[in-house]
């Protein structure tokens, strides 16, 4: 009976160590089973020339600056260059409605100087020169409307730490003479601005116009429609009012296994 009793104790701890041991495997298999999913962003790549346009009230600028322009008219040519240089000044206030395209308004001119040979024609200054011409003085101003042109933004991207962009611009005005007889005429208006950052709020420009006028503006056009024209060149410099420069678009950000599930869902 004894020996009874210990093979039946030796079987009974068999079995209970083989129900452990079947358990120790099934939690092994269950934690192989275990799968752990690691998620990671996937960052979209930023298009250089993809901005936020900014509200109505953004990127608003302020320019000044001064310089000398040569007077072309009809009889301008008997006087030497040197002699028809004039002082101007140009003041400015636009926006940039994206970094490609701006919009400006710019009040130009103070001064141009001519020669006639007719002693009754407008703005004659002074007695007859030595070849029986006369010279022409009065001040005037050029108010006029701008489109401008980026070209760097256009053709390169957006970049707000550029040191140097060639602006390209053409427009429309009205000129008026202060001296009398006041004379007004419409004005065609182009040039390029060659802008040097000097920070994010603060340029140097570079500014070469040119104007064509009525050819009534110097008070001789012999009769017939002509025109005049004038080129200038000014040093001045821009403040951009905040909020100055554009903003990015927040790059997408998704994470591995909802693009494997949008790629499930394309397939």
């Amino acid at each position: 009976e004894k020996d009874l009793n210990n093979h039946l104790t030796i079987r009974y701890m068999k079995k209970i160590l083989m129900l452990l041991a079947f358990a120790g495997v099934a939690s092994a298999a269950s934690a192989q089973q275990t799968v752990t999913v690691t998620e990671y962003e996937v960052v979209q790549v930023q298009d250089k020339y993809q901005v936020i346009t900014n509200p109505f009230w953004s990127n608003w600028f302020f320019s000044v600056g001064g310089g000398a322009q040569v007077l072309f008219g009809n009889n301008d040519h008997i006087g030497k260059f040197r002699d028809r240089i004039a002082p101007t000044l140009n003041v400015s206030v636009g926006k940039w409605v994206t970094p490609g395209f701006g919009v400006r308004m710019q009040y130009s001119g103070l001064q141009s100087k001519g020669f006639t040979t007719n002693e009754s024609a407008n703005y004659v200054v002074g007695g007859p020169r030595e070849d029986g011409s006369y010279k022409q003085r009065w001040d005037y101003m050029n108010l006029h409307g701008d489109l401008m042109i980026n070209l760097n933004a256009l053709f390169g991207g957006y970049n707000p730490d550029r040191v140097y962009e060639i602006i390209p611009y053409i427009g429309a005005g009205w000129a008026h003479s202060y001296s009398k007889p006041h004379t007004n005429a419409a004005t065609f208006n182009a040039g390029i601005i060659n802008r040097f950052r000097l920070s994010n709020a603060v340029d140097l420009n570079l500014e070469l116009s040119a104007t064509g006028l009525e050819g009534k503006f110097d008070g001789e056009h012999g009769g017939k429609p002509d025109y005049d024209g004038i080129l200038g060149a000014t040093l001045g410099v821009t403040y951009y009012f905040p909020t100055r420069g554009f903003q990015r678009p927040v790059p997408q950000i998704i994470s591995e296994l909802e693009l494997r599930q949008m790629r499930d869902q394309m397939n």
